[in-house]
């Protein structure tokens, strides 16, 4: 890229930071994420699968995408599907502009289930990429990075994010890391739900049911961090109920590996982002991302060619997940009803 188009990057981008609350509230309130008919898709593979929701790739117009189907409500069984949550995430992905958020393209929903259209990457989540292994750390800072960017961005829409986790960042074409999944994000500066976060990326002020901020996300990036460069959690060693892992991350001192495992500057920078008090944690002062982006460890990274650039760091071939993709039927959705047989349908009208 020329010098002009760095400095046009730069300032597309610090207008995005800029203006990122107000367009992103008129296009929640616009709520025009276009509809679709999701059996005019093509349906290639399935991808992924969870408890409530199946990931198909899928097909249309020449253009790769993928359909995930999301149940509308528990089949006889207590489960945690919040409609409002639901329909909240789609409001929220489609409202989001930003290179490191997964973007929506269209939805669709029918007696039993809503669809989302959304960009496909055959790399898959960042935890199957990483493969419970230890990162160097040239490649954990390009990681990372991306991730203040996004937490960036999210904050500037007056978002808390919430859900910070390997399981919830996505992998694309030349190592450019984007989010997904806003169904546990809250609206607003200060938070205090008991919705809360994944028990072993919650924060201290999560477990204590205190009022919270956006240092909630930056406590997860710290959780992560670690993750990324030890493979392992700083406060819990073994699979625990999630009460022991509470009792560890509110009583256990944090202990960063000695020696040379990592730098000193990895070192005091998850030592910055785990603190306990969430008003002496970095990245809780006003303009905190900038203050995180000023640390040591970042001091060789240009924030601004992450934005910018087409290859972030190259990706290991071996870890595509494209070719543990599973068959899936082409009719998988012909044979649905559509959303007037569901009885409790004005629960997803906004959808």
């Amino acid at each position: 890229m020329s010098r002009d188009g760095d400095e046009d990057a730069i300032f597309a981008y610090r207008n995005s930071i800029l203006h990122a609350e107000t367009n992103f509230k008129a296009r929640v309130a616009a709520n025009d994420c276009p509809s679709t008919d999701v059996k005019s898709y093509e349906i290639l593979t399935r991808a992924a699968a969870g408890k409530y929701n199946i990931i198909y790739k899928a097909r249309k117009d020449g253009k790769i995408c993928v359909i995930r189907q999301q149940l509308k409500k528990p089949l006889g069984e207590t489960s945690m599907i919040d409609p409002t949550r639901i329909v909240q995430e789609k409001k929220f992905l489609y409202a989001m502009n930003s290179k490191f958020i997964v973007r929506i393209f269209a939805k669709d929903k029918d007696e039993m289930f809503v669809y989302t259209i959304m960009e496909y990457t055959p790399w898959g989540d960042l935890r199957r990429y990483l493969k419970n292994r230890a990162q160097p750390e040239a490649l954990a800072v390009k990681m990372i990075g991306q991730v203040v960017l996004a937490l960036e961005y999210i904050h500037a829409c007056n978002i808390i994010y919430r859900d910070l986790k390997p399981d919830n960042i996505l992998i694309f074409p030349g190592g450019r890391l984007k989010i997904t999944d806003f169904k546990r994000a809250c609206l607003g500066k200060y938070c205090g739900d008991k919705f809360g976060a994944n028990c072993l990326y919650a924060p201290p002020e999560i477990i204590n049911q205190a009022l919270y901020t956006c240092a909630a996300d930056w406590w997860a990036c710290g959780i992560l961090l670690y993750l990324i460069l030890l493979n392992s959690h700083p406060f819990v060693t073994t699979e625990i109920e999630r009460k022991a892992i509470f009792d560890r991350v509110l009583k256990k001192r944090l202990q960063v590996p000695e020696g040379d495992a990592i730098s000193a500057e990895a070192k005091d920078l998850i030592k910055a982002l785990l603190v306990k008090d969430h008003t002496k944690r970095l990245g809780s002062e006003k303009f905190g991302v900038d203050i995180v982006k000023r640390q040591d460890w970042f001091k060789d990274l240009d924030f601004m060619a992450l934005i910018s650039a087409d290859e972030i760091f190259p990706l290991n071939p071996r870890r595509n997940h494209e070719s543990r993709e599973e068959p899936a039927s082409a009719d998988v959705f012909q044979n649905t009803k559509p959303d007037s047989f569901d009885e409790e349908r004005e629960l997803f009208k906004e959808f």
